[in-house]
C-alpha cells in the first residue's frame, strides 16, 4: 500500500511538473504512461513505444499552447 501511494505521488509530480521533458518519459513504466493517457483523455492502448510517442506529442502540444 505504501509503495503504491509513493509511486502515485512520484508519478503525479513528474507527470504534472512544468519542467518535465520527454527525457523523463523514457524512465516511465508502461503503467505510468497508461495512467497519464487515461487522465488526459488519450487512447491508452498500444505498445510501450506507442504510448510514449502519444504522451510526448501531448506534452509538446500542451507546452506550445501555454
Amino acid at each position: 500500500m505504501k509503495v503504491s501511494k509513493a509511486l502515485t505521488l512520484t508519478f503525479a509530480v513528474v507527470a504534472f511538473s512544468p519542467s518535465s521533458k520527454s527525457a523523463h518519459l523514457k524512465s516511465w513504466s508502461k503503467r505510468q504512461l497508461i495512467l497519464y493517457c487515461e487522465r488526459n483523455g488519450l487512447d491508452s492502448s498500444g505498445s510501450y513505444m506507442d504510448l510514449l510517442t502519444r504522451v510526448e506529442e501531448h506534452q509538446k502540444s500542451n507546452a506550445s499552447a501555454d
